[in-house]
């Protein structure tokens, strides 16, 4: 909201930015990530990747994210058995691994 009023000098109304992020989720052009409490773009847009169970890499420290290839459908029915099996409802389809990227680890190792 703050770089589309920036870039264009107008307002922006926080529905309507939710509305299309919404909107780009629906379409898997985007996805919302519940750790990070962000939506980035996907990576895997047009290709063969499946977007049933996604992965995500996010660095704690610069905040990177790199989503992952994810060819295989049927994780998500066996991550959803055993939640069942343990007594939970999954209410999200997604895997999001939190660590520090090379980048940051080399800046950290040469300071």
């Amino acid at each position: 909201i703050d770089l589309f009023k920036r870039q264009f000098s107008e307002e922006l109304l926080p529905m309507t930015a939710y509305r299309n992020l919404d909107f780009l989720e629906e379409m898997q052009l985007a996805h919302r990530l519940n750790t990070a409490n962000k939506y980035v773009a996907c990576t895997h847009v047009g290709c063969k990747s499946s977007h049933v169970l996604p992965h995500f890499l996010i660095c704690q420290k610069c905040s990177r994210v790199d989503e992952l290839n994810n060819y295989t459908t049927n994780s998500l029915v066996d991550l959803e058995n055993k939640a069942e099996q343990t007594g939970y409802q999954l209410s999200s389809p997604q895997i999001e691994l939190n660590g520090i990227c090379n980048e940051c680890l080399l800046e950290e190792n040469h300071d």
